[in-house]
């Protein structure tokens, strides 16, 4: 048999290959959020992707459609002993950010180690 009768058999087949491959892969990247699992009952399964929400909790997919579960709501807090930002008696001071977390007035830091970036929390003086 001649053998320049396979080279365009073999491009056109390494053609197809690619082609299949592409077709393939975009199937894939078009299914990403949601992927049904074996046993074909219906049930969704959701990439295991998380939210952060305002509170600092998270929150993941879920649903039929995979979308974000809804983050709780945020709870607005005072402190009767603090007037100028949330740090009153009992809150966080002192820290690697030197003045990064400062008492109100009224109160002074009381760290918790004597090394550099020590923490404490505020004591009213």
């Amino acid at each position: 048999m001649n053998r320049k009768g396979f080279a365009p058999l073999i491009v056109v087949g390494i053609i197809a290959l690619i082609a299949l491959a592409g077709v393939g892969i975009w199937y894939f990247v078009a299914q990403k959020t949601s992927v049904a699992p074996p046993g074909g009952n219906g049930s969704v399964a959701c990439t295991q992707e998380v939210k952060q929400c305002p509170d600092g909790s998270y929150v993941g997919r879920t649903g039929p459609n995979c979308e974000f579960a809804a983050c709780p709501p945020v709870v607005a807090t005072s402190s009767p002993t603090s007037t100028t930002g949330g740090r009153g008696a009992g809150a966080f001071c002192g820290g690697i950010a030197t003045g990064a977390f400062p008492c109100d007035p009224g109160y002074s830091c009381k760290l918790d180690g004597t090394y550099p970036d020590a923490g404490g929390h505020c004591v009213k003086n």
